[in-house]
């Protein structure tokens, strides 16, 4: 995903602030006055966020959570390949933009506690409790890639679509490019591809009850 910026109106907003040209206004329940509790400056990607979808919210598109609990409206933001869905880590670099009490600015937006300026960005994967280690804890996948090794499978084959099939281990999954079928257990082993001969075709005849998990126009 690439992304320069939020938006025009926020962006007008962020350089009307910087400008003090714009009225200032302090938002209801604001923690601004604990401005002092995290970095204000983070130098380098070296500050763990979680990715929030905050779509839904008129202006806020997607917030960064610090491990605090703090949620951060990146205002101006540079081109970046990092993947952004709820739940995905990032490592930043920022710098908080309200600075003061008195400096928090007017936005459409009104879940974050701080607007920022990114500097650096970069994929991070977030440690997940209760990832399966044997097939028989294996559950069905709603979001791809939230699962490292299907993120890291992604990338490497570039799907135009991703099946989830039930089976004795837990479940199977075709990864479908213009090459032909991979297909992977469900703790991201390889079980064959097509392209191999016709005994990987015959292992997905016999499947069924496919379900789609990921459609991609690559």
């Amino acid at each position: 995903m690439r992304i320069k910026h939020l938006s025009n109106h926020l962006l007008i907003v962020i350089c009307c602030f910087i400008a003090s040209s714009c009225g200032t206004t302090k938002k209801a329940g604001s923690s601004i006055d604990n401005i002092d509790k995290i970095e204000q400056i983070v130098e380098g990607c070296n500050a763990v966020v979680t990715v929030r979808n905050y779509t839904h919210e008129a202006g806020c598109q997607y917030l960064f959570e610090l491990p605090n609990g703090k949620l951060l409206l990146p205002g101006v933001i540079g081109e970046t390949s990092a993947p952004f869905y709820d739940g995905a880590g990032l490592k930043i670099g920022y710098e908080i933009l309200n600075k003061s009490k008195n400096d928090v600015t007017e936005v459409s937006c009104k879940s974050h506690d701080y607007i920022i300026k990114v500097t650096c960005v970069e994929q991070y994967i977030i440690p997940k409790k209760g990832v399966p280690t044997k097939h028989e804890d294996c559950k069905p996948i709603n979001n791809p890639y939230k699962m490292e090794w299907m993120r890291t499978t992604i990338t490497k084959l570039k799907p135009s679509k991703v099946q989830e099939y039930p089976y004795t281990i837990g479940y199977l999954y075709q990864f479908i490019n213009s090459e032909g079928s991979y297909l992977y257990d469900c703790l991201g082993n390889e079980v064959c591809k097509t392209m191999d001969g016709p005994d990987c075709n015959s292992l997905i005849e016999t499947l069924s009850a496919p379900k789609v998990i990921l459609v991609m126009n690559n």
